[in-house]
């Protein structure tokens, strides 16, 4: 009877969340392909006519929206298979799909709260917040991005798990059959999963007094199917590198993505000018203000952390994994390609959620904050309606793109194709243009840094540079010209 009253009233929990995201996502369901839909959903189709299902797992051009693949994303794969196999319009159930996901993602955050704070009203409104954030819209109203989803739900899975094994004294075993196949499954999302072994050994060191119950029931199963994973992505069934470090330059990369970092909590906090696309600047320097901020901030967290675990305070465990998320974002591993998009928040803000559930479930904070926290969902629900009539269709997702990256080349080049793909050739030409203008910025930054490159000495780092400015300018005669002269000029 306990057992059937338990079921029943996650089951309304479930509904109530899943009722909000529709208030905030659900309009999405009628929206179209955008982006990389456009380059992933075909590749799907043509293996569910074909049927070769063992490409999902060995190809990586099935998960890859350009040519020579290097993504390994075959559980995203295997749900486009199955979504494109069946009648119907596509986008209708693919947005539903993702609608539906988040949903669970949401409860998921509402049930590692309560499991960790014993309470809750207060994490059933934390989950509310995140399931209701605009911040996630670009994660669920994009069908390619569904990764974010599946990834950050099997992760949740993972963590309620390894609560589970470390704190409870019965069904070890249950739970690390459960914690094993959610470990598969979110590193057949995306490789942002692999913050799960770190949290299963972060696992370990809080809970050391459970220490070989965690080895034998959380720790040795994620790092063995870890391994298998990526000797799989590494050795099985290599990608081709995905894109450049900023400058050829790791160090440069990692520099750059600290002003991303800052731009992130500045989107959490203020959600108002969200895009597909952010204007960053290069940071070329480690003594620039947004690089030192957030090394004191990271630095500040893992003092933080360590204290927690010191003193085996119950809080440690969520801190360690809003700690972990924080990594792929804050570069602490440089990313080839684009330093920051929306989506890539995805994961840290459901961390941050259930670590804020956590400290201020206090039943006292949570009378003050009650009415606030109610109009807050609603405020933030009106702004993820907004935003996900944006991605209507790739028309209005880049129109309302360039007005917060104007400097985006992505999002002029999008913007030109879809002018002259409707005829509207003045449009289209203002948008060459601005690419022009963009690219000849650009070069001219690669031949400035190559050229300090040389005054200091490296003429093998600027080589590199003056190569890659020399690609830049291919499209532009004069544009060439002018850096091959700077490159071959005089050097004293």
């Amino acid at each position: 009877m306990k057992v059937q009253t338990v079921v029943f009233r996650r089951g309304i929990t479930f509904i109530l969340v899943l009722a909000v995201v529709l208030a905030a996502h659900g309009v999405g369901i009628f929206n179209g392909y955008t982006w990389d839909d456009r380059y992933l959903i075909p590749k799907a189709e043509k293996i569910s006519f074909s049927g070769k299902i063992s490409d999902i797992f060995m190809d990586r051009e099935a998960g890859s929206s350009g040519i020579g693949g290097s993504y390994y994303r075959p559980l995203r794969t295997i749900l486009f298979v199955i979504v494109t196999f069946l009648p119907g319009p596509h986008t209708v159930y693919l947005h539903a799909l993702s609608i539906f996901l988040h949903a669970c993602v949401s409860f998921m955050i509402f049930q590692v709260i309560s499991l960790i704070s014993k309470q809750k009203l207060f994490p059933l409104l934390v989950a509310l917040i995140f399931a209701v954030h605009p911040a996630t819209t670009e994660s669920v109203a994009g069908i390619s991005n569904v990764k974010e989803i599946l990834a950050t739900l099997f992760t949740l899975i993972s963590l309620y798990c390894i609560f589970m094994i470390s704190t409870s004294d019965k069904q070890h075993a249950r739970y690390s059959y459960i914690l094993s196949l959610s470990t598969i499954m979110g590193l057949f999302s995306k490789e942002t999963a692999l913050v799960i072994p770190l949290v299963a050994v972060a696992a370990l060191v809080i809970y050391r007094q459970n220490a070989r119950r965690m080895l034998i029931y959380c720790v040795s199963p994620v790092i063995a199917i870890t391994v298998m994973y990526l000797l799989m992505i590494f050795y099985v069934s290599p990608g081709q590198e995905g894109g450049e470090y900023i400058l050829g330059s790791p160090l440069i990369s990692i520099y750059t993505t600290a002003s991303a970092f800052i731009k992130y909590f500045e989107i959490i906090f203020w959600p108002v000018r969200l895009s597909i696309r952010h204007d960053i600047e290069w940071i070329t320097s480690p003594f620039h203000p947004h690089v030192a901020a957030v090394a004191i901030f990271m630095f500040g967290l893992m003092l933080f952390a360590s204290i927690f675990i010191r003193k085996e305070d119950y809080r440690a465990m969520p801190l360690m994994f809003f700690v972990i998320t924080l990594f792929p974002i804050a570069n602490v591993i440089p990313i080839i390609g684009h330093v920051m998009s929306e989506r890539y928040i995805y994961m840290p803000l459901a961390a941050l959620c259930i670590l804020l559930g956590v400290f201020l479930g206090g039943d006292k904070l949570k009378r003050l904050i009650l009415p606030v926290v109610c109009i807050l969902i609603i405020a933030l629900s009106s702004l993820s309606l907004m935003r996900t009539l944006e991605w209507k269709n790739d028309r209005t997702l880049f129109e309302s793109a360039v007005k917060i990256a104007p400097n985006s080349l992505v999002v002029r080049w999008n913007l030109y194709r879809i002018y002259l793909e409707d005829g509207e050739y003045q449009k289209a030409n203002d948008e060459y243009n601005e690419m022009v203008r963009i690219n000849m910025s650009v070069t001219k930054k690669y031949a400035g840094f190559a050229v300090k490159k040389e005054t200091e000495g490296d003429f093998k780092g600027a080589e590199k540079i003056w190569n890659k400015a020399e690609y830049s300018a291919s499209g532009n005669s004069e544009l060439l010209e002018y850096v091959r002269t700077l490159r071959h000029r005089k050097k004293f």
